[in-house]
């Protein structure tokens, strides 16, 4: 109550009637898959162009996830989740930037996997002040390093390039680099290393003509003493003779204090030239799958002992790569084809060319391409903001359809979607069918899926790919996506997303006929169709479940809409004083809401009244319900199903007589 000290008038302002109930998007989906590179906690996107800046193109001949984006996007989709999925244990290319020796800032890929190694960092003098970040990204590794900004023949060019100038170490600064990169960047994210003090990394070295001739240079005392630190760098004359000149480093001597170039000058520098030599090196370090390290013991007998962390169970390691990638014989593979687990021996497949010596360190690398359930899962990344896959799909409220290509290729994957969506109540699934799929007497999704939490969709369908030109054939779960978006805009969620075109769509991987579709729609298999003259349609509706009241998309799709609708939109009710003045309000609150969803065409009945109730009141909940705090409202609603047969019943009559 307000409170009333001294004489006059008082003008307050009081809630009475209802609040209005905003209608939840329903068109919002989140993909989960493997992606050429970019971050793997799950980023809104919300067109095709975004996505390839975040995440990259298409690459690999089964990496199905960028053609499904572009479908989604093509058929009407608008704003998507990416949940990018790698290895459990893939871990993040890196390279740390040191100042007198001392690390002072740490450059990472935003996302883990060996994509991150295809990264690299220039660092010069920034224009007016601080340093100048350039970075550079390769879709495939050059043989050697070169400096794009220079070097404009050298192959392959940089599929994407950022520039950050004039960047700082101090937080207080507009320049510093947690603002202008982190967040910013598509390719590496910047943390503070071991140096507290904020120090600008070094940007080079100065140095001083030795010996022209020779194509040597005199390097100051703060180069590294460590051999080869240099190598891949370039030199630039900064004044005197030759100015603006390039060399790259190809060898540094510590000893000497002497760094080779690659050639000659074209003008020999006078003695007095100066040089910068300016870091440009890649990250390092990215692993798509890192299992266990080991050390060689007999590079004879090609025998390794493994970690301590190994497994004792016997072939665990059976067809993984064993890497050298230190001492003697570095870079060199072999494959395990035997593993002792009492023992801790793994044999590879043939000698090495360079004999590893025994102190040659080993990483053991999974080099199967499949990802596993665990993999997609990511219950191992429970930190708020951090989670990933479907750990990381489940925080985000906005997201209403859930899809994975080609889910049935990966082991329990189409369970794990189905048993997210039916956990948290608030999304839908696609499903895919098993690419080759010709029988289709053996195709019953519901004998193993039952659940009216998905949709299952026969068969794929090709496209053109951009990259070769000629139709490939990939899962049709992101051109269904995109058109339950579609359908949800033009007409609303109530309207079945069927009888649809697919944008994008050329062709099928194998042509259904309606004898094929009498025996698969009633196990609640959509088909993909080809009508003469009408192009390729989506042609079912049907849920995976067997419950009639839950067998069409669009009914369980309403649903989910309006009891996520009411959920949101009710939540101003919690804590109030449990009478009838708050019941008459949650009542009205709700039923202009379905009032509104009535008009919209989402519900049977000439008038409000025929198309649902709401009830709140002493019939809904006891005494006991209200002494513990409970308020509960029954709502029913008659939804509109979909005219999946259109039978017209055509007879003859006697012309002249009267039909009623």
């Amino acid at each position: 109550m307000s409170e009333y000290l001294s004489p006059g008038v008082y003008v307050e302002e009081i809630e009475i009637g209802g609040k209005p109930i905003e209608g939840v998007s329903t068109s919002t989906a989140g993909f989960l898959g493997e992606c050429e590179r970019g971050p793997t906690t799950p980023r809104l996107i919300s067109s095709w162009l975004e996505y390839q800046r975040v995440y990259g193109s298409f690459f690999g001949s089964d990496k199905y996830l960028p053609y499904t984006v572009q479908g989604f996007f093509d058929n009407g989709g608008q704003r998507l989740f990416i949940g990018r999925i790698v290895k459990t244990n893939a871990q993040i290319a890196a390279l740390k930037l040191s100042k007198d020796a001392e690390e002072a800032l740490t450059v990472g890929a935003v996302g883990e996997g060996s994509w991150g190694d295809r990264v690299a960092v220039k660092i010069t003098p920034g224009t007016f002040s601080g340093f100048k970040m350039s970075l550079f990204y390769w879709k495939e590794k050059p043989g050697s390093l070169f400096d794009p900004d220079t070097d404009l023949l050298s192959k392959p060019r940089p599929a994407l390039s950022e520039i950050f100038d004039n960047l700082s170490t101090v937080e207080s600064s507009s320049d510093y680099y947690g603002k202008k990169v982190n967040g910013v960047s598509n390719l590496i994210l910047i943390s503070k290393g071991s140096t507290d003090s904020g120090a600008v990394p070094e940007v080079g070295h100065s140095g001083t003509v030795q010996d022209a001739d020779a194509g040597s240079v005199t390097l100051d005392n703060k180069a590294s003493d460590t051999d080869d630190a240099y190598s891949g760098l370039r030199i630039e004359i900064a004044r005197g003779t030759g100015s603006g000149q390039i060399r790259t480093i190809t060898g540094y001597y510590a000893s000497a204090k002497k760094a080779s170039i690659d050639s000659d000058w074209d003008t020999i520098p006078d003695s007095t030239s100066g040089y910068n030599i300016c870091l440009l090196k890649f990250l390092s370090g990215g692993i798509d799958s890192l299992i266990h390290q080991g050390i060689a013991q007999d590079a004879g007998t090609n025998t390794i002992t493994l970690a301590g962390n190994a497994s004792d169970e016997d072939d665990t390691y059976i067809g993984t790569n064993v890497v050298i990638v230190s001492g003697t014989g570095s870079g060199q593979v072999g494959t395990i084809t035997d593993y002792k687990g009492s023992t801790k021996l793994a044999a590879v497949d043939g000698d090495w060319a360079v004999t590893p010596d025994d102190t040659s360190v080993y990483n053991i690398i999974d080099i199967s391409p499949d990802l596993k359930q665990a993999d997609y899962d990511r219950t191992d990344t429970n930190e708020p903001g951090k989670r990933k896959g479907l750990s990381g799909l489940s925080e985000i409220d906005d997201i209403s359809i859930v899809y994975a290509p080609n889910a049935l290729a990966v082991n329990g994957l189409a369970s794990s979607l189905i048993t997210h969506c039916e956990k948290l109540k608030d999304r839908f699934a696609v499903i895919d069918c098993s690419q080759g799929t010709a029988d289709v007497s053996s195709l019953n999704p519901r004998s193993s899926y039952e659940t009216k939490y998905a949709a299952f969709y026969y068969p794929w369908i090709k496209v053109v790919d951009p990259q070769t030109g000629l139709l490939r054939l990939i899962p049709p779960g992101g051109h269904v996506t995109g058109i339950y978006a579609r359908s949800d805009t033009e007409r609303g969620v109530h309207k079945a997303p069927a009888n649809e075109t697919i944008r994008g769509a050329i062709d099928l991987e194998f042509q259904i006929t309606k004898g094929e579709q009498d025996i698969l729609n009633p196990r609640g298999v959509n088909c993909i169709r080809a009508f003469p003259g009408r192009g390729i349609r989506l042609w079912g509706a049907r849920t995976l479940s067997s419950d009639s009241l839950w067998k069409y998309v669009n009914i369980r799709r309403l649903f989910l809409f309006l009891e996520e609708s009411i959920d949101e939109g009710t939540q101003w009710a919690v804590f109030e004083p449990n009478d009838e003045k708050l019941w008459a309000r949650v009542k009205r609150t709700i039923t202009e809401f379905l009032t509104r969803v009535w008009r919209d065409g989402a519900l049977m009945g000439s008038k409000p009244e025929d198309a649902f109730f709401v009830k709140v009141d002493r019939t809904t909940m006891t005494q006991d319900d209200i002494d513990n705090g409970r308020l509960i409202c029954i709502i029913g609603v008659a939804p509109v199903k979909p005219a999946e047969f259109v039978i017209f019943r055509i007879a003859q009559f006697t012309g002249g007589a009267e039909v009623s």
